[in-house]
């Protein structure tokens, strides 16, 4: 069977955390406009010609120029030396070759690339420990911060004396020829043929000890670097060699003496980016299940806020929504030793349980979503009603429904509080699914409701049983501590509870032109003695804006003004009549 070298590498990244360390040269960052350190130089000598005004056409002619000049190959450090006179000057015109200006800020000029990023991101998740680099300068470490990881940097031989062992650090960034504010860069040619000893020495080990990832690095110029590698004695882990078309003849020998694995990119970014995804699907597999409510929650933030992860996210849903279903068909609906009170309770619970963590996963998708996801909400309660025929205690058959109520109501009331009304129309008028009773598809709103699941005369004690709307008050008592985080004032939870369910009596009555279906929520009652209320604050405020309310907009009342008009209208009477029966 053969795997693909990539596959082979993110399989070896996943199941040997910190084994390997990356490698990466000037093409990481050369990109987005970062020169190599033989540019900056170059760029340097041709400034220094020009204060003598000689122009130089190239860096062959500058390199020359130089070399009659001075009668030496061009250096870094008396290079800065001759063109500044402080230390602040030396800081500012390097700055021009390393920092982004605002320009090249908004540019993307001089940033960390996609590649960095999903470097950092690997870092975080402790798949990499150990990084060395040839760049000078500090995309990389700005990614690691951006994601929480502060790395231990070393640019130089007395910053690797004095460090701590590698063994304890979370990310060890090497920066094998300095850093781009330190004079004593590596560069040229005699600089780049010999490491000092405690840098041989440390190579030495890492490399005996590491596997390797290289990517951006020629191993053309770096002969120190390449000498390290060809005489590391063993190969305990394989070397993968990310190369962007042919690789140098140099490098071709590396690779044959190391037996590396070629891997053939367009870029850096894309091969990093996709790595990293793959990581984090092995990690979606691999990882620790059932998850916790709080991890789901958090995940599914995470996968909302980056469209890369949609797919991550339907499988995560939906796997969530078939091991809900899966509990739930599970639950016996006989009666055996007990009382059907005790029983009933006891499923309830069950029920309740098994749907929390589908539930939070809900409202928090609801609620953050700019609606490019929304399908999931309805996908997963016509899956949770596809129930098969059983027999059994008539209440509890009924429970089987439960779970998609609960999600309905839960999403719905998130959708409503963060106004996303497209994801609430997905969610309220696509679910459809068979109902046995009536031999039919039809809408999910219609029929599972509070009323058609719940039996008053079993919910917990007597409380409930006397209360006018009995149904919708144990569900906000179910629901309530569920969305404590998306909605922390309990007033506002109600209220928009309540207009979640005004909202489903309108569409149930411009579904069927009948009332007698209508599920009454607690609305009817609630604010009877106000003068005012969310309900009619809410109504009010969306019917002011005609057709250009979103509610409209996304598909409610056919987006007529004239159908909600309607509906209001038609179950006002019944409203005003419950609200009297019930003062």
């Amino acid at each position: 069977m053969q795997i693909e070298p990539d596959l082979k590498l993110a399989l070896a990244l996943h199941n040997s955390p910190g084994v390997y360390a990356l490698l990466l040269g000037s093409g990481l960052s050369s990109a987005v406009g970062i020169p190599t350190g033989w540019q900056v130089v170059m760029d340097l000598v041709r400034k220094l010609a020009a204060i003598q005004d000689v122009e130089l056409a190239d860096d062959a002619a500058a390199e020359k120029w130089y070399w009659e000049k001075y009668d030496a190959e061009p250096d870094y450090s008396d290079l800065l030396d001759a063109l500044t006179s402080t230390p602040e000057e030396r800081q500012q015109l390097l700055r021009s070759y390393f920092e982004p200006t605002e320009e090249e800020r908004e540019d993307g000029k001089k940033m960390p690339t996609r590649a960095h990023r999903a470097i950092a991101r690997m870092v975080r998740n402790e798949n990499v420990r150990m990084i060395l680099t040839t760049n000078f300068d500090r995309l990389l470490e700005q990614a690691l911060q951006d994601e929480g990881v502060q790395p231990d940097v070393i640019s130089s031989v007395d910053g690797l004396n004095g460090a701590l062992p590698y063994v304890h650090s979370k990310i060890f960034v090497v920066k094998l020829h300095g850093d781009y504010r330190d004079p004593r860069l590596l560069n040229t040619e005699a600089e780049l043929s010999a490491y000092p000893d405690e840098l041989d020495q440390f190579l030495d080990e890492v490399l005996d000890r590491f596997g390797l990832v290289v990517c951006g690095w020629s191993a053309t110029w770096d002969i120190a670097l390449r000498d390290a590698i060809l005489r590391a004695p063993n190969r305990r882990f394989t070397t993968f060699w990310l190369s962007r078309g042919e690789p140098s003849d140099e490098a071709r020998g590396v690779i044959e003496r190391r037996e590396a694995k070629q891997i053939a990119i367009e870029g850096a970014d894309g091969v990093f980016t996709a790595l990293e995804e793959k990581l984090e699907s092995l990690r979606d597999l691999g990882g620790p299940h059932p998850m916790s409510i709080e991890v789901a929650v958090a995940t599914v933030k995470r996968y909302l806020a980056e469209d890369r992860h949609r797919i991550r996210l339907h499988d995560l849903f939906m796997r969530e929504v078939e091991e809900t279903h899966a509990a739930n068909l599970a639950l016996p609906t006989v009666i055996h030793n007990a009382t059907q009170r005790d029983t009933y309770q006891q499923r309830l619970q069950e029920v309740e349980g098994l749907s929390k963590k589908l539930v939070r996963m809900s409202a928090n998708l609801a609620y953050f979503d700019s609606e490019g996801n929304s399908k999931l909400l309805a996908r997963c309660i016509e899956r949770l009603l596809q129930l098969p025929i059983e027999g059994g205690n008539g209440d509890l058959l009924r429970l089987k429904e439960y779970p998609a109520l609960l999600v309905m109501y839960s999403a719905g009331v998130s959708a409503i509080v963060a106004e996303r009304y497209n994801s609430l129309a997905m969610l309220l008028l696509q679910p459809e699914f068979y109902h046995r009773q009536v031999q039919e598809t039809v809408r999910v709103f219609q029929w599972i409701t509070s009323a058609e699941i719940l039996e008053s005369r079993l919910l917990g004690d007597d409380t409930f049983a006397r209360r006018h709307t009995q149904y919708s008050d144990y569900l906000l008592s179910v629901l309530d501590p569920e969305l404590g985080d998306l909605i922390p004032e309990e007033s506002d939870r109600v209220a928009y509870f309540d207009i979640l369910e005004y909202l489903l009596a309108l569409c149930s009555w411009d579904l069927t032109h009948s009332t007698r279906d209508v599920s009454w929520g607690a609305f009817i009652w609630r604010y009877n003695r106000k003068r005012e209320n969310a309900v009619d604050r809410f109504m009010a405020a969306g019917i002011a804006q005609g057709t250009h309310w979103c509610l409209l907009e996304a598909g409610f009342f056919g987006g007529d003004p004239k159908r909600l008009a309607l509906a209001i209208e038609n179950l006002q009477p019944m409203l005003d009549e419950a609200k009297s029966r019930f003062r």
